[in-house]
């Protein structure tokens, strides 16, 4: 087990991507309309001093796979991710299991914007999180593959409870898999986290497997904010 701390820098974080969420066409930051152009741009410089950005990851080896119940076995917990998911992680040889957050500081940024009634504000931080974990999650990966020597086209993608028909109640298994309050983030009784831009999830390490296009392409939730095409 692996845990890191990641400084806000060495994410590579794009507000091109973050326009791209807020539904603008352009790539480019500074094309959006005011006001947004300039609330991005005055959370971009808050939101470094805000994240304390945490993750920490488990390999599981010799995952059991069983195609009959599309379901994957790791230390007597059985996970039924969905059909896409047991698709593209079937042939690892290793999962890992990750769990990674941007702190409370961005969580209770939001919350404050939004009980002042700054909804704009709060739905921009808001994005800027989603980005943020999603972002930590990559560099974690990153990290997993230099330590166990995995070429990047030998991992699939990360995937979470929630994602391509993997019911969110699964989440409890996740979490009984690390210690209490790992990494800082607990879960509520609804499957919650705290902090709120917190992810978690697993990914397939192998010769068997690959990065396929997109998450997107192997998705067919069609109501997906985080949805490119």
């Amino acid at each position: 087990m692996w845990q890191f701390n990641f400084p806000f820098e060495s994410l590579g974080f794009d507000p091109g991507e973050a326009a791209r969420l807020m539904g603008f066409t352009s790539e480019n930051s500074s094309d959006l309309p005011e006001p947004f152009f300039y609330l991005l741009g005055e959370a971009l410089r808050e939101i470094s001093g805000l994240c304390n950005i945490s993750a920490g990851v488990r390999i599981f080896q010799s995952p059991e796979f069983c195609s009959e119940s599309k379901t994957i076995r790791l230390d007597k917990v059985t996970f039924h991710p969905g059909s896409t998911v047991f698709r593209d992680l079937k042939q690892s040889s290793e999962i890992a299991l990750f769990l990674v957050t941007a702190g409370p500081g961005l969580s209770e940024k939001i919350t404050e914007l939004a009980a002042a009634g700054d909804q704009v504000g709060s739905y921009i931080y808001d994005l800027l999180g989603s980005v943020v974990v999603m972002k930590a999650v990559d560099k974690l990966l990153e990290e997993v593959r230099e330590l166990t020597n995995t070429p990047e086209s030998c991992i699939t993608h990360p995937y979470s409870p929630g994602n391509c028909g993997w019911e969110m109640g699964e989440q409890r298994k996740l979490f009984s898999l690390f210690p209490a309050d790992y990494c800082g983030v607990s879960l509520s009784d609804s499957c919650l986290m705290t902090p709120v831009k917190s992810l978690s999830g697993m990914a397939g390490l192998g010769t068997g497997v690959e990065r396929k296009g997109t998450l997107c392409n192997l998705c067919n939730d069609r109501n997906c904010f985080m949805r490119k095409s």
